[in-house]
């Protein structure tokens, strides 16, 4: 059953890419309301004439009704959008676009603020356009899309393991089982 979330979550702006936590009590999602201290009114997308993107978190209360929501400190004057959160709830993978070049990125939750996002090392990151990133519940595997050359076609999935020194293997395309010639 699809149930609309009201009028506290949706606002004026386009709100999408609703990512929960795994016990459900928090919702990230993406934006493109006005900013609660206005901040953003001259960061208008050329292309779409909407504020540009950023991310905000919303918690279940004792009611199980969801609070109004709050910019995380994370934004950027560029395109932030939701990805994915780690299962124990304290990393924060986001999408960030400042022309067209698409990036994943993540940040992890130190007691109440998050941390400036970064990139995830190795190859996740190309000159190409990477989205949608998840990780599995151990940490140890990352899976995300990119367009990137010399694979199937469209959009592909690819995964990288965690290595014995902490750093991201370079990134395997998941093959044609997986990926199509279509977008993933």
């Amino acid at each position: 059953v699809i149930t609309n979330v009201g009028p506290v979550i949706n606002g004026t702006g386009n709100d999408f890419a609703p990512v929960l936590s795994i016990d459900e009590s928090s919702m990230f999602f993406t934006s493109r309301r006005l900013r609660p201290d206005s901040t953003n009114t001259t960061l208008i997308d050329i292309e779409s004439q909407e504020f540009k993107e950023d991310v905000y978190v919303s918690f279940r209360d004792q009611d199980n009704q969801w609070t109004t929501p709050e910019l995380l400190n994370l934004n950027s004057e560029d395109h932030d959008a939701t990805m994915s959160v780690s299962p124990d709830g304290q990393t924060l993978f986001i999408y960030r676009d400042s022309l067209n070049d698409g990036r994943i990125l993540y940040s992890r939750l130190i007691g109440e603020s998050w941390s400036d996002p970064a990139k995830l090392g190795s190859d996740i990151n190309s000159p190409y356009w990477e989205t949608h990133a998840t990780i599995s519940a151990d940490g140890n595997t990352l899976i995300f899309v990119s367009d990137r050359p010399n694979g199937q076609g469209g959009r592909d999935m690819y995964r990288c393991v965690k290595l014995q020194n902490g750093e991201w293997s370079r990134a395997l395309n998941m093959g044609p089982v997986l990926n199509t010639k279509q977008d993933e």
